[in-house]
């Protein structure tokens, strides 16, 4: 088979093509299970002469110049000349060597300072993706790259694949076949991402997807980019601002407008709500006077000085007062307390009804001097009692005799008339009698009586209308004092929301992690500069988008730092500073930073790591600053 590198040696045989051995040196070294010594090759070559392995065949892939920072695909097909390629289960790399080595100026080849590659299996093929980080490769540096150690089992028989050498130069040239391999690497990582994370495949880019709630691709940045949305909530902020100041005088609202149409408007004529009530009480209560300000007043003041005191005045200062003096009231003397009056308080109260009684002659109501008179002597001319007693006027009470006058000898005289010159008063009611003008008293009298009916009737509405309006009062949704509890509910909510606006009080974890509100995750790394992969950041509970990351130097970096780029994703597939940008003389001060801005989504549980490459394990002194936001109320990075 041909070869496409030397030293070689053929050994004859029935196809002196399929007879040939390559090793970079043959000596008498030690005998190594796939080795290149001399004893390893004797047994490589029975192999070949003898039993299935014999069917053994392996090819390399091509040596070719590179780029810096460019990926190299180094593979080694292996297969079974009768069976073809050989599988996985057949092929053994528990004991490759794969070693990458760099010459610089023409110097001696060597290990230091590069990323060593790892080689994977799969049918007919051992192979490895390599990648010349620029951090570690520059223009003219020669690579050599030596595997060996891999066995196969061909029909349980071991064959030994031969040590390859791959080598060549990198060289500061567009490398467009490993461009277009790259992108192809990526493309396929992200179609993958997008197809794990979204029900239904995006039915255009991913970006399409971002901007647009459905197919119809409206996005327009005046009105829907996050600059856009964040003018419209500082202009809704302005309005709750507005509202607060709002509430008042119903001619003087902006926003708010009036607190009547909230409610609905009772009124047809479309006033106000002072106007719709005290419409209904000028026209429903029929009183003397109408209320002369706002019905809260009219309740709480019993004038127009409007003077009210919650203190002594309120409902329950009222009850509290009540309360007080009923102690007091219960000791009175009743008929039902069972209490007296002590002999002091009896002898006192009688002394001031006898004085009060004897200074206004009261007394004379109830004994007179003894005689014998018809009329009380001690009675004053024209006085009430005289006037009572007495038609003429001045009333004299001595024309009074009770012997003719008292109501017992009126009663006397009136049961003692002749029934014949009683009047017959049925007789009156039902007779028709013609007045002055002609008119029937009698229609007279049913015509007042329908008026009077109609009089009860408009009453009766009257106190259905006031009894509906102390229901309205007293509903416990509708009425003045539930629409009070509403007020004051959401005075409470607007105070709150102008706490978390001005910062007197910590906005709720909850809000902060709500979809779209940017968050920002700091983190401080002080591992070993050589520490390699450290996780800085999981995205937790929910998907996640990452807008920007900052690398800073706290203080200037160790020299035994040689780079530390970060990435993201499931195994780091998302790169956001690469070794060319995070390197150790771009953060070699105190202040020093590198930075992305993008848009990278990564599902809950994928990690941010940094990638700390140098020399030795002096610790470094840097944060992390993650700016990101939750694709899904609740996410957030840990």
């Amino acid at each position: 088979m041909p070869i496409n590198h030397s030293p070689y040696i053929e050994v004859d045989g029935v196809d002196s093509a399929d007879n040939v051995f390559v090793s970079d040196v043959i000596g008498n070294k030690s005998d190594t299970t796939g080795g290149d010594s001399l004893v390893s090759l004797s047994k490589t070559i029975i192999t070949y002469l003898g039993g299935t392995a014999i069917q053994l065949r392996s090819t390399q892939s091509e040596s070719g110049r590179v780029e810096e920072d460019g990926i190299i695909n180094f593979n080694i097909s292996i297969i079974d000349i009768d069976a073809g390629p050989i599988v996985l289960a057949d092929i053994d790399i528990t004991s490759i060597s794969a070693v990458m080595e760099k010459s610089t100026g023409g110097g001696a080849f060597s290990t230091a300072g590069i990323t060593q590659p790892t080689f994977a299996k799969s049918d007919g093929l051992v192979s490895d993706d390599y990648r010349f980080l620029a951090a570690e490769w520059a223009n003219g540096d020669l690579y050599k790259l030596v595997v060996k150690g891999i066995t196969v089992t061909i029909e349980g028989d071991t064959g030994y694949v031969i040590p390859y050498t791959w080598s060549s130069v990198i060289s500061e040239y567009q490398n467009i076949e490993t461009k277009i391999d790259n992108i192809q690497t990526d493309t396929t990582a992200i179609i993958a991402d997008i197809t794990a994370a979204v029900d239904e495949p995006p039915t255009a880019k991913s970006l399409h997807d971002t901007l647009h709630k459905d197919g119809s691709y409206t996005y327009d940045n005046t009105t829907d980019s996050l600059e856009a949305i964040s003018d419209k909530v500082t202009t809704v902020d302005t309005v709750v601002d507005a509202i607060q100041t709002d509430v008042g005088d119903p001619s003087g609202r902006t926003n708010l407008q009036n607190l009547e149409d909230m409610m609905g408007n009772p009124d047809t004529a479309g006033k106000t709500l002072y106007e719709a009530i005290k419409n209904i009480r000028e026209t429903a209560i029929n009183g003397s006077s109408l209320p002369i300000a706002n019905t809260i007043s009219d309740i709480l003041h019993k004038d127009g000085s409007y003077t009210y005191d919650n203190t002594t005045d309120s409902l329950e200062a009222i009850s509290d007062a009540v309360s007080a003096a009923a102690g007091d009231v219960t000791e009175i003397p009743s008929e039902t307390n069972a209490k007296t009056f002590n002999a002091t308080a009896l002898a006192s109260i009688e002394a001031e009804a006898t004085d009060a009684l004897e200074a206004e002659h009261l007394d004379h109501f109830l004994q007179l001097d003894g005689a014998t008179q018809k009329y009380p002597e001690n009675c004053e001319t024209d006085s009430i009692l005289a006037k009572i007693l007495v038609k003429a006027d001045p009333a004299v009470p001595s024309q009074y005799d009770n012997s003719t006058d008292s109501l017992e000898a009126i009663r006397d005289n009136i049961d003692t008339l002749n029934a014949a010159d009683q009047v017959d008063l049925d007789a009156i009611i039902v007779g028709t009698i013609t007045n002055a003008t002609g008119a029937d008293v009698a229609t007279d009298v049913v015509a007042v009586k329908g008026v009077v009916d109609s009089i009860e009737t408009k009453v009766d509405t009257v106190d259905t209308v006031v009894d509906g309006i102390q229901t309205d009062l007293d509903n416990a949704t509708d009425g003045l004092g539930a629409l009070k509890t509403l007020i004051d509910a959401n005075k409470t909510v607007i105070d709150t929301i102008d706490d978390f606006v001005d910062g007197t009080t910590t906005t709720p974890t909850a809000y902060r992690r709500e979809y779209g509100v940017t968050q920002i995750k700091e983190v401080s790394i002080t591992a070993a500069a050589n520490a390699g992969v450290t996780t800085v950041a999981t995205i937790t509970t929910q998907p996640c988008l990452i807008k920007s990351v900052v690398i800073h130097a706290d203080a200037a970096q160790t020299g035994d730092m040689t780079t530390c780029g970060l990435y993201g994703g499931t195994n780091q597939v998302v790169e956001f500073l690469g070794v060319a940008d995070a390197t150790q003389a771009n953060l070699n001060a105190a202040d020093m930073q590198v930075s992305w801005t993008g848009a990278v989504r990564f599902a809950a549980s994928d990690t941010i790591a940094i990638d700390l490459q140098g020399t030795g394990a002096t610790a470094v002194d840097l944060t992390i600053i993650i700016e990101y936001i939750s694709c899904v109320d609740g996410g957030y990075l840990a």
